[in-house]
C-alpha cells in the first residue's frame, strides 16, 4: 500500500478483492501508486451501460446513489451515512478522498472529521 490509494484500498474491501488484484485493474486505466485517481469517471466507464455492455467489478456491479442533504440542512459525513445505512457495500466520495462502507461500519479512516459526502456507490455482487 502507498500514499493517496484510498481508491484501491476502498475497492479492495468492498469487493472482498485483493489489494494487489484492484492496483492491477485499475493499472490498465492509468492508476499509478502515490498518484490520486478519478473513481467516479474510472467507475461510469466500467459500469456505465450507455457506453456498452457494462465490466463488472471484481465481480460486482457499481450503482451511483444520491446522497440527500439530511434534514437539518447538512450534508451526510461518512458515519453519518453509514448509520443510515445499515445494509450493503458502498464507496463514498468525499472532497479527495473516499471511503469504504460494509453494512454500517465504516472500513477505512476519513480525511478528517466531519468531512462531507457528495457522492455514494452501491456495489451488489453480480452472482452471489
Amino acid at each position: 500500500m502507498s500514499r493517496a490509494d484510498c481508491t484501491v484500498r476502498a475497492v479492495s474491501i468492498v469487493t472482498d478483492s485483493s489489494y494487489a488484484d484492484v492496483a492491477a485493474l485499475m493499472a490498465r486505466d492509468g492508476y499509478r501508486p502515490g498518484r490520486g485517481f478519478h473513481l467516479e469517471r474510472w467507475l461510469y466507464g466500467q459500469c456505465d451501460p450507455a457506453i456498452g455492455e457494462p465490466e463488472h467489478v471484481c465481480g460486482w456491479t457499481a450503482t451511483r446513489r444520491s446522497v440527500p442533504v439530511q434534514a437539518h440542512g447538512k450534508r451526510h459525513t461518512a458515519e453519518s451515512f453509514a448509520q443510515a445505512n445499515p445494509h450493503g457495500r458502498f464507496i463514498l466520495q468525499q472532497a479527495r478522498h473516499v471511503v469504504a462502507v460494509v453494512d454500517g461500519r465504516v472500513e477505512m479512516e476519513t480525511r478528517r472529521d466531519g468531512a462531507r459526502v457528495y457522492s455514494a456507490w452501491r456495489f451488489t455482487e453480480v452472482n452471489p
